[in-house]
C-alpha cells in the first residue's frame, strides 16, 4: 500500500484527518487479507518503504500507526516515487 503523507492529507474532511482516515482504512482492510503479505511506502515529495512485504499484521498495525507526516523525507506529492519504491520492494522479496 502506498501512503501520502504530505501535509494536505492534515486536513480535516469529515471529523479526521486525511491522513487518519487512510490509516484507519487500511486497518479495516488488513484483516481481510487472509494471510497474504502486505507492504507500506509512505510519500510525499520522496517515498520511504516503512514497511516491506510481511505477513505479520499486528506489526504492520504498529508500523500504519507510527506513519505521519514526518515518515517521508521531502514535501510534496510524488506517486511515481511511490510506485517505484513499491515495485522495488517486490524484487527484493524475489532477491531475498
Amino acid at each position: 500500500i502506498c501512503l501520502d503523507v504530505s501535509r494536505s492529507m492534515l486536513a480535516e474532511d469529515a471529523g479526521m484527518s486525511r491522513l487518519e482516515r487512510a490509516k484507519d482504512d487500511i486497518k479495516r482492510l488488513v484483516p481481510r487479507l487472509s494471510g497474504a503479505a502486505i507492504g507500506l511506502v509512505a510519500f510525499a515529495g520522496k517515498a520511504e518503504l516503512v514497511c516491506p512485504l510481511t505477513d505479520d499484521y499486528e506489526f504492520y498495525k504498529l508500523t500504519i500507526d507510527d506513519v505521519g507526516i514526518h515518515s517521508a523525507p521531502l514535501g510534496g506529492t510524488n506517486l511515481a516515487d511511490a510506485i517505484k519504491t513499491a515495485a522495488k520492494s517486490f524484487e527484493q522479496v524475489k532477491k531475498g
